[in-house]
């Protein structure tokens, strides 16, 4: 994803935009209205949808699908981009509730560098959330340049 975004001439990613963003609590954006109601909220095609504030950020990053998700604290958003190596949502897909007691443990009591979470699907296990600290990915892209 990372070199299709250079490939873009992009020197990060939707992630590392969003961050200089502020957004009213009481706002009609997807996160304020999600922890405002404290319900998911779910857009299928975000550069294509005007309400979404923002739509030209998800339109220069090839961002599709975003769904936000209210957990303590704050939201959690993820999502969709374009081509092959990602997922089409046509719907909001199923969101499992996220063990954040042992995650943060992980991370802040006991130092860990990631976090990867195994979710049951039929007889197998897949990964469906993963973290790395920004420490963590720093050495990685230090090391291998990606």
């Amino acid at each position: 994803r990372r070199k299709a975004l250079r490939a873009k001439g992009l020197t990060t990613d939707f992630a590392d935009a969003s961050k200089y963003l502020t957004i009213s609590a009481d706002g009609d954006a997807l996160v304020s209205t999600c922890a405002r109601h404290g319900t998911p909220t779910f857009i299928a095609n975000a550069a294509a949808t005007q309400t979404f504030c923002r739509q030209a950020l998800a339109g220069e990053y090839g961002i599709e699908s975003i769904v936000c998700k209210p957990v303590k604290g704050g939201v959690l958003e993820f999502g969709t981009s374009s081509g092959p190596e990602t997922a089409t949502w046509p719907d909001m897909p199923p969101c499992p509730d996220l063990p954040k007691d042992e995650i943060k443990r992980a991370l802040e009591d006991l130092g860990a560098a990631y976090v990867i979470f195994w979710q049951l699907r039929g007889d197998y296990y897949e990964v469906t959330a993963e973290f790395a600290t920004p420490d963590h990915e720093r050495a990685i892209r230090d090391r291998y340049g990606e």
